[in-house]
């Protein structure tokens, strides 16, 4: 089946000269791409003229884009499109999965529109030159992340057709514009909503290209939005304007394609859209993502404040029908009690929940403390999304702990847990909204729309996606006290302005959202490096055949790393080590951080440093035999070890901090396992 659709007379057009040849984008395109700065070292006489010349030159497709993520805006209207030279480049032989350049120049200034790195999870081709990547397995000094910069592939196989395809009807536009007689009656919304459906028709066909580096998910993350249906007619109503709701699906749908860029399963339930984001599904969700995942993330966009329950206030936002419509008019609110019970211990990575008073930890009337239990259930959505996480001040709290606290600011004191929660005490932004409030020239969904984008596509740090969104949008980094989004005004047509309004970022802003992941659903164990004994893949579960087994995984983390597994020992040997291990670094077997459950329920973490080992014990109830979860947090110097979401070991050593390398499982002596759901969460140097 075939069809063809042409909608480019909704199209802004910020011009149509072609100023620039084929020939001299290809010129600029090699000078580019060989002064780029990239994630894995090239050998030496890679970029020189005999190695790096036009023969390299794969495709060259001329296209019209916008300034989304250009490296320099062309218009204030960010979706106005401008002709452009896409030049796909290949390197002379692959590095690891990095096998080229693709380079973007203004056709019409020559300028450089954008430079992306082309990255691949299959292996070469039959007969493709290979760069000899040294492996670390032995050598502490090169002990960093492999892989690099883990940017949106765009294969260059597929892309060239995938743009002929966008190129054509480009050329359809631009034939029948000059026969247009009426392109000038369009009303500058109409424009606006046509460079929205134009970036649906980018987005769309680069979502078929991104490579995830992870080999199974085991990442969920899930979209939601009120379009407040119960205030009036749909797209017709006092609660919402018709240009929110329009603005509020197209964001949802980017955000759900740069969680899949980061190898999350993403899914986007906003507002209407089926099942939608009714009070029923989003506890659905919250409940089922949780169970089945080991890391998930919650996005909203909402009306939100709470409601008495029982004598009791308790924070909400809404579903998509809305609190303010006829009957009992808070009876589709999503209450931070019921969030409390759907939710589970550590899961929620990371939340976004873009609603009034999201991240409140007062009671909105008399101001005394009100988050954590109370009478009727948990008090407060961050709490509630971190199954019992109270937000505290980290130096002024005496005895805080990752496992029952975050920290209040995630961006200039950070906790060592995994997890970040990112909302508004007070007034939430409208989507459509400039800020600052009314003067500003970019509203608050471009923002949104840099921060996920620098989170998820270049896999920063949630601090440095925060810096780079800001300046991007205000030329001043998020640590700047002026900076629009901590301290604006949260505008809501016909409901009112709320003046001094603030974003609150808790947790550990060091964390990157984009994780490694495998559940082992897909039958295999692809990423992995069996370095002893004997692995399968059974129901789903990675299963070591015998005793002295060891896998790792293909990519190295970095030196701080959160790592969560679900383990189950099947046999056990003689000793009460004899047992499933979790290795959370590992380079050798003179470098380790590793945790076991012995046979009698004792949890253990154990230090290899240039062969010398240290080990720390405590008591718990589980036995090895069950399938337990063991988190593993190493942040610089320290070390905590969890299991099933019980705080066991908090240890404290310089070794820790000495030395990077893999994740690895292993089973000991005549024992045999079964893992299941590892995740490992990288942190960024800031």
């Amino acid at each position: 089946m075939a069809g063809f659709i042409d909608n480019w007379q909704f199209y802004n057009i910020g011009t149509t000269n072609i100023t620039f040849s084929r020939e001299e984008a290809i010129t600029i395109a090699l000078e580019t791409a060989k002064t780029h700065s990239y994630s894995l070292k090239l050998d030496a006489n890679a970029l020189e003229t005999q190695n790096f010349n036009e023969s390299n030159i794969r495709w060259t497709s001329l296209i019209f884009d916008d300034s989304l993520d250009a490296d320099k805006t062309r218009n204030e209207d960010l979706l106005t499109l401008y002709p452009v030279w896409r030049v796909g480049i290949a390197l002379d032989k692959w590095y690891g999965h990095l096998y080229g350049i693709i380079v973007d120049i203004w056709a019409d200034t020559g300028e450089v529109r954008y430079v992306q790195e082309a990255w691949s999870t299959l292996p070469p081709p039959e007969g493709t030159p290979r760069a000899d990547i040294t492996p670390v397995e032995d050598e502490v000094k090169q002990a960093s992340i492999s892989g690099g910069n883990n940017l949106s592939a765009i294969m260059l196989v597929v892309l060239p057709t995938l743009i002929a395809a966008i190129t054509g009807t480009a050329s359809f536009w631009l034939h029948s514009k000059k026969n247009s007689k009426s392109s000038h009656l369009l009303k500058p919304r109409s424009l606006k909503i046509g460079g929205i459906l134009f970036c649906f028709l980018i987005l769309s066909a680069i979502a078929l290209a991104p490579i995830a580096t992870v080999s199974a998910a085991t990442n969920t993350a899930v979209i939601w939005g009120s379009e407040s249906t119960g205030a009036g007619p749909p797209n017709n109503n006092w609660r919402k304007s018709e240009q929110e709701i329009l603005y509020q699906r197209y964001v949802a749908s980017l955000i759900k394609g740069y969680f899949e860029t980061g190898g999350y399963t993403a899914y986007n339930h906003q507002g209407i859209l089926n099942p939608g984001s009714s009070k029923t599904q989003i506890l659905y969700d919250i409940e089922t993502y949780s169970d089945d995942n080991s890391r998930v993330a919650f996005v909203d966009f909402d009306h939100g404040v709470g409601n008495s329950k029982n004598g009791e206030f308790h924070f909400m936002f809404e579903d998509n029908v809305g609190t303010m419509g006829e009957g009992d008019p808070w009876e589709n609110g999503v209450y931070d009690m019921e969030i409390y019970y759907k939710a589970e211990k550590c899961k929620t990575t990371f939340a976004f929940i873009s609603t009034c008073m999201s991240s409140r930890l007062t009671h909105p009337e008399t101001g005394q403390p009100w988050q954590g239990w109370g009478y009727y259930g948990a008090r407060g959505l961050p709490y509630a999304f971190t199954r019992g996480r109270m937000v505290k001040d980290k130096g002024s709290t005496p005895g805080f702990t990752i496992f029952s606290h975050m920290s209040d600011d995630a961006y200039f004191d950070p906790d060592d847990g995994s997890q970040v929660y990112i909302g508004f005490p007070y007034g939430s932004p409208s989507l459509t909204q400039p800020i600052p409030y009314p003067t500003g020239s970019h509203d608050y969904w471009e923002w949104v729309d840099r921060f996920f984008k620098q989170a998820l596509f270049y896999d920063i740090s949630v601090n440095q996606a925060l810096d780079h969104a800001c300046f991007e949008i205000w030329g001043m980094w998020f640590a700047n006290p002026y900076v629009p989004i901590r301290n604006f005004t949260a505008h809501w047509d016909e409901v009112g302005d709320q003046e001094h309004c603030n974003i609150t970022v808790y947790g550990n802003g060091r964390i990157k959202l984009e994780n490694f992941a495998d559940d082992f659903n897909n039958g295999n164990y692809n990423g992995w490096t069996v370095s002893q004994g004997s692995w399968t893949v059974s129901s789903g579960k990675l299963r070591a055949q015998q005793g002295f087994s060891l896998i790792r995984t293909g990519q190295q983390f970095t030196t701080n790393r959160h790592v969560r597994t679900k383990v189950r020992t099947l046999t056990a040997g003689p000793d009460s080590w004899d047992v499933a291990w979790v290795i959370a670094k590992y380079l050798s077997s003179s470098y380790q951080v590793y945790s076991l459950l012995h046979k009698n329920g004792d949890v253990e973490l154990a230090l290899i440093y240039n062969g010398q080992t240290l080990m720390w014990t405590a008591s718990t109830p589980f036995s090895p035999y069950n399938w337990n979860t063991i988190d593993i947090d190493i942040v610089g110097t320290k070390a905590y070890v969890s299991v099933n979401g019980n705080s066991y070991l908090k240890i404290t050593h310089s070794w820790f901090d000495n030395f990077s390398g893999y994740t690895a499982l292993r089973t000991f002596t005549s024992s045999t396992a079964e893992f299941d759901d590892i995740t490992v969460v990288n942190e960024g140097s800031w």
